[in-house]
């Protein structure tokens, strides 16, 4: 006689508001994704111009995102770099969390390797990311707004130059 085998308890989903939280995440990660994709193939959702740039005079942190992820989806990775410096690397967070998610819910169980991740404390990584995507954003608005001179010699270098061309881009 064949039994069921069964995951410990701690290796199950925990509960059905954590099935619908990783549903979530999985809509959440594959809405950017799909947009560019349909973006791309001539969908438009009607928008006007960006309401922070409306109301604050200035581009977002996130400008340059939309054209970023719509560069990816057509496989042009370097474009989608000069739009945005972080959007290969959420376009890459998006799919590996939406694959994650997708076996996590096929499997009805957490995986060990996120588990460990999503157990770090955020200010271990989140506040390392954030930094380094403001400092960006300021500087793209220096490059765009201001005199587009640093005093010293890092306008040469083509860093400098990549978040230049892609902050005029936009």
């Amino acid at each position: 006689m064949l039994s069921k085998v069964s995951c410990p308890p701690t290796q199950r989903l925990e509960t059905q508001n954590g099935r619908l939280r990783r549903w979530a995440v999985l809509g959440l990660c594959l809405a950017p994704i799909l947009g560019s994709f349909l973006y791309n193939w001539g969908f438009r959702l009607s928008s006007g111009p960006c309401l922070f740039q409306r109301i604050v005079g200035i581009i977002s942190p996130s400008c340059g995102l939309t054209r970023s992820f719509m560069a990816i989806a057509r496989g042009d990775w370097a474009t989608a770099a000069v739009y945005h410096a972080f959007g290969p690397l959420l376009f890459m967070f998006c799919v590996l969390t939406a694959v994650h998610m997708m076996v996590e819910l096929g499997l009805r169980r957490p995986l060990p390797v996120f588990s460990k991740f999503a157990n770090l404390r955020p200010s271990l990584w989140g506040f390392g990311l954030l930094g380094a995507f403001f400092a960006y954003y300021g500087l793209r608005l220096y490059a765009r707004y201001g005199s587009g001179q640093l005093p010293f010699s890092f306008v040469e270098t083509s860093i400098w130059q990549a978040i230049v061309a892609g902050s005029k881009a936009l």
